[in-house]
């Protein structure tokens, strides 16, 4: 396995954080998807037996191991954790967008995706901002 270290954004790779941003990262962005982590206790739940069946569906390695999610999320609750490849993606013309210039806390813009109405996309990768997913707002779309 790689070497993995907290999120720099001059990386060629970002994080999903979490059971759902990582289910939509392997349901819409499968062949970006260098690996998925799990935390021990969480192998019985639903969502890890739902991200099992996507990763063995595109062979995408597997690991549990809570030492590597603690170092690379800072956080004790995340139960998996999605390693991609950042990728580049065009807007459509006819959709309405927002663009944010050097936000201070990558954290805010998930409060910024929340407060809007539709689904919105990011080209930003801190994976702190992946991590809210209001409602199916986040989305790893091409």
């Amino acid at each position: 396995m790689q070497k993995y270290k907290p999120y720099k954004k001059n990386f060629d790779h970002s994080y999903s954080i979490g059971i759902f941003p990582t289910i939509e990262l392997l349901t819409h962005r499968p062949a970006d998807v260098e690996q998925v982590l799990f935390m021990p206790a969480s192998e019985h739940s639903d969502g890890i037996q739902k991200i099992r069946k996507l990763c063995e569906k595109a062979r995408i390695p597997i690991e549990v191991n809570k030492k590597i999610i603690e170092r690379l999320t800072f956080s004790g609750n995340c139960y998996a954790l999605g390693i991609f490849k950042k990728y580049k993606s065009s807007l459509n013309p006819k959709s309405p967008h927002v663009v944010l210039v050097n936000p201070d806390d990558a954290g805010n813009l998930g409060t910024i995706l929340r407060t809007m109405l539709w689904s919105p996309r990011s080209r930003h990768y801190p994976p702190r901002c992946r991590r809210v997913r209001p409602k199916g707002s986040t989305r790893f779309h091409g």
